[in-house]
């Protein structure tokens, strides 16, 4: 059987879609108390990829702000023309982060990489002060 190509941007969807199993496992880790890695409740350098995957690519950090469980990306840093297609790549794993973790009010930011294979959620906290780790 013949399979239909692709549309444009499937292949990436289906990479984003696979990470959210990793998504889930870490948020149930860190709602049984657990930790997530990364110190402070945030996601750790495997929190959002393969240990053995090399991540290579830009890294984003994604603030957001959440109202009554509504999540709105507010900034990506740094600003710079980056393709529709992986922006909204970015929009998901970032919101299924923050669902997955039951983030209902307030700031957050995560840090994401962009990698060939879709976007790698590798940090993430809570709150504007946070810094990504260096």
């Amino acid at each position: 059987m013949t399979r239909p190509s692709d549309p444009p941007g499937a292949a990436q969807l289906r990479a984003v879609l696979q990470e959210l199993t990793v998504l889930e496992d870490w948020a149930e880790r860190v709602r049984d108390g657990g930790g997530g890695g990364g110190g402070s409740g945030g996601v750790g350098d495997t929190g959002g990829c393969g240990a053995s995957e090399e991540l290579v690519g830009p890294v984003l950090r994604v603030e957001t702000m959440t109202r009554n469980g509504m999540h709105r990306m507010v900034a990506v840093r740094p600003a710079a023309d980056h393709d529709e297609a992986q922006l909204a790549a970015v929009r998901s794993v970032v919101r299924a982060l923050l669902d997955l973790t039951g983030h209902q009010e307030g700031f957050a930011w995560t840090e994401v990489v962009l990698t060939a294979r879709g976007p790698r959620i590798t940090a993430g906290g809570l709150g504007l002060s946070a810094a990504p780790p260096g």
